[in-house]
């Protein structure tokens, strides 16, 4: 029989195993693990998947499998009306796609439209999903979203020449007026309503055509996975997808309920199966490596702190933390090193688990009141409720009968015991519960096995590589019990014992059999029967700590977790060298806006070379034909009285019932557009015309003789005011309205004749001021170079030549000025530094990062710094590594990493005899989904 070679293309790593056929009876032979190859400078999944494959067999003709979450998986952007509602459906259908999601807009998601548009931008989605409204039902706020991810235009993370998928599954009745909007921009599709109604789902069609989108386009363009897809015997799966099979073998196996928890480098998923019912989440940016800062972020640094001995600073635990990041793929040995990645692990699973509650389930502790309503169990543990095809579910805590744990930081654990104390202290199960772990991480090889092979994949979840390693014995008590009241007492090993409130008792592994018999104190919930069997190999945690105090070192000493303890060997970069070249600066607007440089012409750092004059356009969404029952499309069509790129004022008539449509029967009334704007689209079926917002707004302010026109004395004005001075009007708004007896009706109403802000209403002249404000975003070249391209109002590139000194983390907004070096705080105030880019050739503290931005500094440049000293000069904890926007001052380029590193001396002495030379500084850096590192490049400049 031919080999079986599986492999997981995960974020970091690409794990490979070989299976072998002995008689019928399938193993495990060989597994080998090396880098995923996905990212640059390889950029080909192929090279580290060949490289993994030769280590375990030379065979050359064997059957291939694959799973992938390489590149950061399958990301998806989801869009949907609110976020409670058609956003949330959204998820569910993104979640179990096996997708990972970046992030979720929806008009009450608290951000308005010009950040969610800057939002969208910075996002590379491998597609969109839009859902919203039911069908008949909201089609105005989706649209907007729908234009706002129009102005956005996100462009893909592998090949931005490629249209990105995008699936609506929203109210069909606008389906026409999406095609319309993006059909051009995007590739779209269009599927069934995911939320038809306010009470059903129907998830279905849209994650399987996200699972066929994955293969036939997602993949055709990730480096090298077009060449994968030739090779492998099945598709490839996306891994969160291949771990959900294989959760679904065990519990058939078992006939338990099951909680899995997969930590990755850049994610965590939770799976959850209840009654046979399944459900998964993925975390999207907890995770051990790519994600690690944002942890710390999201968990807060004390609670880390709270796992770990003291011996670790805080300055040590942030250091360590951001370098993991910034490094993914660094491993170390160090016992020091463990610990902090285990606590990591543990903050991590709290918080994923919740995210899934959350997403899932309908839970919450009961009260006082209900417990004496409730039945035995709902006295003491969280009941849980959720919806399946349209039925009603609910489950306890103490329902949970296994907890598994997979992913690099569970085989990666020096002993069981530590794998447990991770699940534990991550998820604190209540009542009795098995603890297992994926030994070698084979969950995805032995999910897209069962695929084709389902035979295979039961004996190989029958041959202990994913096995229970302990059990945990959590009763449930009042926290208000004082650590001396005896909780529980048991039998086990046949002597008799107790546990008091605030306790754990650690019993190691045996070779056989045990029988543990339970006898709870009053008012304590254990949630099994008297006897429980013991089976050899497993060790057993009674653990009543009380909920707020995990005794991290206790458990530490008492279990021996960590012995003996292993020093770090430090961490060793690559030394810091000036490349000369030539180089290319790409700019793109946000949105479209003016490009003022022209293609060939000389640039230099402070010109001005595009521009947004304005804020993005707004999209009006105009219902002219109104009524339950709308005419056909034919006779909507001839009563229109507009067309397309037609300019419309306010207040002008665009609709009029035709003989033919008032033939009908039809009550319908004439309809007045309320706004000015181009026509963009008409949809006749229902009526509803899409104007987009027309710009030619003028800055210079313009007054209106408000008092004289509505034959009134000045001092009275306010009376008549429908506006209050600082409010923005639209062209044709009403700004002042005179309703009284005898007036002339036509010169009642007097509307702005300009878009602008009311800078003044003069009670004394009579007069109203409106000016347009203008809140210009202007881009400077940075650089001394020339323009190469011009893609028409949104992009351009210069090209230009200089020496370019790599970094591995920056922030803040792109810059330039002159270098200067600075050897000493001392120095700071004596120098003039302005708009220059400093480099400090030592480890500034926050005062000394404080002193430079004072002076208005354009950039900061060092080789280390500490992460504390970092996150208080920002004012924010760096989190989600996609930077280049922060509003900070001075920006901060990092080349080496945090903590107190050996300085270049090689490298001072080269920026030393550069001073005074044009330096340009591009901090944006993502680490994730196509790497882009920041950078220096110093130029000389030219007259």
């Amino acid at each position: 029989m031919k080999t079986i070679v599986i492999s997981d293309l995960g974020s970091t790593k690409t794990k490979t195993v070989a299976i072998s056929n002995i008689d019928g009876r399938y193993s495990l032979k060989a597994i080998s693990k090396h880098d995923t190859t996905v990212e640059a400078p390889s950029n080909d999944v192929i090279i580290g998947l060949e490289n993994s494959i030769s280590e375990i067999t030379q065979d050359k003709d064997f059957e291939l499998y694959c799973t992938s979450s390489a590149g950061g998986g399958l990301q998806i952007l989801v869009i949907g009306l609110t976020m409670f509602d058609s956003a949330s459906s959204g998820k569910r259908a993104a979640y179990g796609a096996g997708g990972v999601i970046l992030d979720t807009f929806a008009l009450d998601d608290k951000r308005n439209a010009i950040q969610q548009m800057l939002d969208i931008s910075k996002l590379h989605p491998d597609m969109i999903l839009i859902s919203g409204g039911t069908d008949g039902g909201a089609i105005t706020g989706v649209l907007r979203l729908v234009e706002i991810l129009r102005l956005a235009k996100p462009v893909p993370k592998f090949e931005s020449k490629t249209k990105i998928p995008a699936i609506f599954a929203g109210n069909q009745e606008a389906a026409g007026l999406v095609q319309n909007l993006i059909g051009e921009d995007f590739e779209l599709f269009i599927l069934p309503n995911l939320r038809p109604s306010l009470d059903t789902e129907n998830l279905k069609p849209s994650q399987e055509k996200i699972q066929e989108l994955f293969m036939e386009n997602v993949m055709e363009h990730a480096p090298g996975y077009s060449k994968l897809k030739k090779r492998v015997n099945a598709q490839i799966m996306p891994t969160p997808l291949a771990v959900l099979q294989t959760l679904q073998l065990l519990s058939q196996e078992h006939s338990k309920n099951i909680f899995a928890f997969d930590i990755g480098g850049a994610t965590t998923d939770v799976f959850s199966c209840i009654n046979g019912h399944f459900q998964r989440t993925v975390s999207a940016n907890l995770g051990m490596s790519y994600s690690a800062l944002n942890v710390m972020k999201e968990a807060g640094i004390e609670k880390l702190l709270e796992l770990l001995p003291s011996r670790i600073s805080e300055d040590e635990l942030r250091n360590f933390i951001a370098n993991k990041t910034l490094h993914p793929t660094i491993t170390y040995d160090d016992t020091d090193a463990m610990m902090i990645e285990q606590a990591l692990a543990k903050v991590a699973l709290k918080m994923a688990l919740k995210q899934h509650k959350d997403m899932h389930f309908n839970w919450n502790k009961i009260g006082y009141l209900d417990k004496l309503k409730a039945g035995d169990k709902d006295k003491y543990v969280d009941k849980f409720e959720y919806i399946e095809q349209e039925n009603k579910y609910s489950f306890y805590a103490s329902d949970i009968d296994i907890l598994i744990g997979t992913g690099g930081v569970f085989t990666a654990v020096n002993i069981p015991k530590q794998a447990m104390m991770i699940l534990v202290d991550g998820i604190r199960p209540s009542c009795v519960t098995e603890i297992w772990i994926d030994k070698h991480f084979l969950s995805p090889h032995i999910g897209i096995l069962s695929q084709s092979k389902p035979d295979a994949a039961k004996d190989l979840i029958k041959s202990d590589l994913i096995s229970p390693i302990g059990l945990h014995i959590a009763p449930v008590f009042s926290q208000k019990l004082d650590s001396k009241a005896i909780v529980m007492e048991y039998l086990v090993d046949g002597k008799r014992d107790f546990i008091t409130a605030g306790a754990f008792k650690y019993y190691e592994a045996t070779g056989k059999d045990r029988i543990i018999r339970l006898k709870a104190a009053k008012n304590v919930f254990v949630g099994t029967g008297d006897e429980i069997v013991l089976k050899a190999g497993l060790c057993l945690l009674v653990d009543c700590r009380y909920e707020d105090e995990l005794q991290a070192e206790q458990v530490n000493s008492s279990l021996d977790l960590y012995s003996p303890v292993i020093d770090a060997q430090g961490l060793l970069p690559m030394p810091s060298r000036l490349v000369s070249g030539n180089w290319t600066l790409d700019i793109e607007l946000p949105y479209k806006g003016l490009i003022s440089g022209m293609q060939g012409a000389k640039c230099e750092p402070m010109d001005v070379i595009a521009s947004n004059p304005y804020d993005p356009p707004r999209l009006y969404i105009v219902q002219a034909v109104s009524g339950e029952k709308k005419p056909e499309a034919r006779l909507t069509k001839e009563s229109m009285l507009i067309k397309l790129g037609e300019t419309i004022e306010a207040d002008q008539l665009i609709f009029s019932p035709s003989a033919s449509l008032t033939a009908t029967g039809l009550k319908l009334n004439k309809f007045y557009s309320p706004v000015r704007g181009r026509v963009e689209y008409i949809e006749y079926n229902s009526g509803i015309v899409v104007l987009s917002e027309i710009q030619d707004y003028s800055s210079k302010p313009l007054t209106i003789e408000i008092a004289q026109l509505l034959n009134i004395k000045p001092k009275s004005m306010y009376r008549y005011m429908q506006k209050e001075k600082g409010s923005f009007v639209y062209r044709g708004e009403v700004l002042a309205r005179r309703l009284e007896a005898g007036v002339n009706p036509l010169s009642s109403h007097i509307k702005a004749p300009n878009t602008g802000t009311i800078t003044d209403i003069d009670t004394v002249k009579g007069t109203v001021t409106i000016q347009y404000l203008a809140k210009a975003t202007d881009y400077r070249a940075n650089v001394w170079g020339e323009i190469s391209s011009v893609d028409s109002d949104r992009m351009l590139s210069i090209s230009y030549q200089g020496e370019r000194l790599d970094a591995v983390i920056g922030f803040g907004k792109a810059s330039g000025g002159d270098l200067i070096v600075i050897g000493r705080d001392q120095d700071i105030s004596l120098l003039a530094l302005e708009a220059k880019v400093v480099f400090l050739s030592y480890s500034p503290d926050l005062n000394t990062l404080r002193a430079i931005a004072k002076q208005k500094a354009a950039a900061i440049v060092t080789e280390w710094i500490n992460e504390r000293d970092l996150a208080q000069y920002m004012n924010i904890e760096p989190g989600v590594i996609n930077t280049g926007s922060e509003d900070i001052g001075s920006s901060i380029l990092i080349l080496k990493g945090f903590g107190a590193g050996n300085t270049d001396s090689d490298l001072i002495k080269n920026l030393h005899q550069r001073q005074g030379k044009h330096c340009y500084i591009d901090p944006h850096t993502r680490i994730r989904a196509g790497v882009i590192r920041p950078f220096a490049c110093i130029q000389e400049k030219k007259t």
